[in-house]
């Protein structure tokens, strides 16, 4: 459950691995893969709805810009 001490230790579980010097990934499989795709794509379009109806969708590029200078 969210808030408890062992969701904690979940959480805390992949850093403890890239600390000593492991790599985390996900492992799923494809049923599951298509869920988590619907879900995000389904995110990602209320997302840009939200800058369209406010009319912000302009500065929504230059945000995914400057993402991508701070990044490389």
């Amino acid at each position: 459950m969210d808030g408890t001490i062992s969701h904690a230790i979940e959480r805390l579980r992949p850093f403890a691995a890239q600390q000593a010097g492991y790599y985390t990934a996900f492992v799923m499989s494809d049923h599951f893969s298509r869920i988590e795709y619907t879900n995000l794509r389904t995110y990602v379009e209320d997302f840009h709805r939200v800058f369209f109806d406010r009319n912000i969708y302009e500065p929504h590029y230059g945000l995914v810009d400057e993402m991508r200078r701070r990044l490389s």
